[in-house]
């Protein structure tokens, strides 16, 4: 991957990650806001079914989340710049490349689509 692509990639993941762990302490007073990661398009939070229990369904899973995706996009960051993990893959032969890849690409996409799954069930569950 190019190093300019690779830093653009790295830190969206970080923002991205930065902004779960802000939803999830918004969701900490234990009231639903209008937030497009935690909340269907076109609804309100008045229309949910059962806030209080969609709330604490929904929050712990997006302070997974975000801390997967923090660690993930910092990592890779500090990567595109220094080259630890690439360099330390390269002298690794095999095992350095599915550690590096496992990391920084696998194990994200992994927490990603566990969250996207759980959110499209919350939705069918506690919105009509």
């Amino acid at each position: 991957m190019d190093r300019g692509f690779d830093v653009v990639v790295n830190i969206i993941t970080l923002g991205c990650g930065i902004y779960a762990l802000y939803t999830w302490f918004k969701l900490l007073a234990g009231k639903l806001f209008d937030n497009s990661l935690v909340m269907p398009r076109e609804r309100t939070a008045a229309q949910c079914l059962d806030e209080e229990t969609y709330v604490a369904y929904i929050r712990p899973r997006t302070l997974i989340l975000g801390i997967a995706t923090v660690i993930s996009g910092g990592t890779g960051v500090v990567d595109s710049y220094t080259g630890i993990i690439r360099d330390w893959a390269q002298t690794q032969d095999w095992l350095g490349f599915l550690v590096e890849f496992g990391a920084l690409i696998l194990v994200p996409l992994a927490v990603i689509i566990w969250y996207g799954v759980c959110l499209v069930r919350a939705h069918r569950r506690y919105w009509p």
